[in-house]
């Protein structure tokens, strides 16, 4: 038996890439529920190749009640309107905002990094997952800490405008089409993230992967004093993550 799934925010950049991966992987689901504002209500989406077309539906109308788990990706400010009424309703939320990441009843989850983290989620039936930056870049460092134990990190991250969402991206190909065709055209502006109404700016949102890292993440490595040093940079060519370890690595023979 599969289980009935909802991913809210359908129709953003996040929340179709969601759509698709679940189809894409075939995971098991009985039901997919599509969900976003007023303003996508009725559209139609479809669930990855497969040719099954979904009906947005308004999240402020739905009725999360028997439903398994829900896939958010809608901001912060939608996210704790939304969330706590779907997790009181037996709908495990996954949020994908940044809501949620230093609440202590809530866990943080990499799995390939704390997978036994998740037995904390009962407390509020929400799981938070760390902003991409902070995720992949854990991947990478457990099995150095496992076999040499970091000590120490300093992290560059390099926004991509896709941080923006689908609004950023059609900016960029705007601004990119109308050089190319000599229209007017404003400069490039590189930027992460607009600032706006529940929208945080590069900087802000440095600062929160770098505490849930800190905060969150050292535990699960074996070290709660890992000392991080985070530098952000919207735009660089050259991206690195320079990192202190105890022990020596020794050459691959």
């Amino acid at each position: 038996m599969g289980y009935r799934i909802v991913v809210a925010g359908a129709t953003g950049s996040v929340g179709r890439e969601m759509v698709n991966i679940l189809a894409e992987r075939e995971f098991p689901a009985d039901e997919i529920a599509v969900l976003a504002s007023s303003r996508s209500q009725g559209e139609q989406m479809e669930y990855g190749d497969t040719g099954r077309m979904l009906t947005v539906k308004n999240i402020e109308h739905f009725d999360p009640a028997g439903w398994d788990m829900a896939l958010f990706a809608i901001g912060s400010v939608a996210t704790k309107l939304h969330a706590p009424r779907f997790a009181e309703a037996g709908c495990t939320v996954i949020d994908n905002s940044s809501l949620y990441r230093m609440d202590p009843d809530v866990p943080l989850i990499v799995p390939e990094v704390n997978p036994e983290a998740i037995e904390g989620y009962r407390a509020k039936n929400i799981i938070a997952n760390p902003n991409c930056s902070t995720a992949q870049m854990v991947v990478a460092l457990k099995p150095l800490h496992d076999f040499a134990r970091i000590k120490r990190v300093v992290v560059a991250t390099y926004q991509s405008v896709s941080g923006a969402g689908k609004q950023g991206m059609d900016e960029l190909f705007e601004q990119s089409r109308n050089i190319f065709v000599g229209d007017p055209a404003t400069p490039f502006q590189h930027r992460a993230r607009r600032v706006g109404k529940g929208v945080q700016d590069t900087d802000q949102r440095d600062r929160i992967a770098l505490g849930s890292f800190q905060e969150r993440f050292s535990q699960p490595l074996g070290r709660p004093t890992l000392v991080l040093a985070q530098i952000g940079q919207n735009v660089s060519e050259m991206p690195g993550s320079p990192l202190g370890i105890e022990q020596p690595l020794q050459p691959h023979p």
